[in-house]
Order: C-alpha cells, then sequence, then structure tokens
C-alpha cells in the first residue's frame, strides 16, 4: 500500500513537471516570435498568413521569414480583428521597433497596435 502511494507521488510529480517544462518553452518560444516580429522593418505584402491560439503568422512576399504576433483590436482599426483585416496581397508596414503595424488594402489603411511580450 505505502509503495503504491510512492508511485503515485512520483508519476504525479513527472506530470506536473512536465507541464511546467512545456509552459516555459511556450514562453520563451512566444518571446523569440514576439522580439523577431518588433524588431524587424516589415515591408511588403501578405504571403501566407495563419492564426492559432490568438497569435497571428504572417509571411512577406520579400522572403520566406514568418512573424508572429498578437494584435489588438481597438479604435484604430475600426474594431475589426486582424485576421478578418488582413488578406493575402495586402501591403503591411511596420518599422523597427515600431509600436504600430499598418495594413493597406487599396486605398484604406488599417493600424494594429499588439501585445507586448
Amino acid at each position: 500500500m505505502v509503495k503504491k502511494i510512492w508511485v503515485i507521488i512520483f508519476l504525479a510529480l513527472v506530470v506536473v513537471s512536465a507541464i511546467l517544462y512545456q509552459s516555459i518553452k511556450v514562453k520563451q518560444r512566444a518571446k523569440r516570435n514576439f522580439d523577431h516580429f518588433y524588431n524587424s522593418d516589415l515591408n511588403g505584402k501578405i504571403s501566407d498568413i495563419t492564426v492559432s491560439v490568438g497569435v497571428v503568422y504572417f509571411k512577406l512576399d520579400k522572403g520566406d521569414e514568418q512573424y508572429g504576433f498578437i494584435p489588438i483590436t481597438s479604435e484604430l482599426n475600426n474594431n475589426m480583428p486582424f485576421f478578418n483585416t488582413a488578406r493575402i496581397g495586402d501591403s503591411i508596414v511596420k518599422p523597427v521597433k515600431s509600436d504600430t503595424l499598418k495594413i493597406i488594402k487599396g486605398n484604406q489603411v488599417y493600424l494594429y497596435s499588439f501585445r507586448k511580450l
């Protein structure tokens, strides 16, 4: 009986450790993605766009690099969610370390701020 309790405790510790490890890895990856996005000079047309758990990932026509960020829907963009606004072929402009990203769709310009990690 005592041995069974120790096995259960050991397994619980292994599971908790695995969950904590994964959580830390996910946060580190999110921080790296944000730093890459924030420190990049973006100016090009969207060639690929996807969303995963609130994070928007996109590529521009000028390369194969992927950028990821968490856009904020607000008055700046007429309360239009980024993924509902941005389409392949739309232009994106964001200077290095800028806190605002522009989407240009024909004559319309939408501004998006984003969550900083």
